[in-house]
């Protein structure tokens, strides 16, 4: 029971450990001022606070990641030499976000629940969205949710189930009904991705995909 525990911990860290330092950021732009009245719906720069938090949990987590490549020897990457996989899995997520947004157009969901999240992200300034959110954030999550969480869940859960919990945590950290809906088939869809390439590369990029066009569709249109 007691090496059960540890072993719930040692999935439950990484997250506990983003969650702190998302909290510090806040704490610390509250302290700061760095609020700008006209950023978002509640006056605060949600981007940048979601950028900072990327910055600032990347070295522990991929020290984390880095011990975990080392002792268990996983993510060593299956199709290294097929290197049209980067593009290909780049305009996936692309072409994977523009779907998935047309389909909640389409659904008509979205007039029955706020998105308030997406709407806060997307009222900062474009370059912290474009650096932020779309390159900063899709690393930091994936090794998160796929090259952390999603391995540690693995030591105590079978493959089916310790990919669903990893692909349910990965939803519900988007913060609201629309996001979670709109990111359960994307976490599949990464999930897909990163068993067939073998490394969290391939993952990374898709993600990077469909936040940056995200980023530029809310830009322009």
């Amino acid at each position: 029971m007691a090496e059960y525990g540890r072993k719930i911990g040692r999935a439950a860290a990484p997250l506990l450990i983003y969650l702190g330092i998302s909290y510090g950021v806040l704490i610390m732009m509250d302290i700061s001022g760095a609020y700008p009245q006209t950023s978002g719906l509640t006056g605060i720069d949600a981007a940048l606070a979601t950028t900072l938090t990327a910055v600032f949990s990347f070295p522990v987590l991929w020290w984390m990641w880095r011990r975990d490549q080392q002792q268990y020897l996983y993510d060593q990457g299956k199709q290294r030499g097929k290197c049209w996989i980067f593009p290909a899995a780049f305009f996936s997520g692309m072409l994977a976000s523009c779907a998935g947004s047309f389909l909640m157009q389409i659904s008509g969901i979205t007039e029955f629940f706020s998105n308030r999240v997406q709407e806060e992200l997307f009222s900062g300034d474009i370059l912290v969205q474009i650096l932020g959110l779309g390159i900063a954030v899709p690393v930091v999550e994936e090794l998160l949710y796929r090259g952390l969480v999603y391995h540690r869940l693995l030591e105590f859960l079978p493959k089916k189930g310790a990919l669903a919990v990893a692909i349910l945590l990965f939803a519900l950290s988007h913060g609201n009904m629309i996001q979670i809906i709109y990111a359960l088939p994307m976490a599949c869809l990464l999930h897909w991705f990163y068993e067939k390439a073998g490394f969290l590369k391939v993952p990374i990029l898709f993600h990077m995909g469909a936040n940056l066009i995200s980023v530029v569709l809310q830009f322009y249109l």
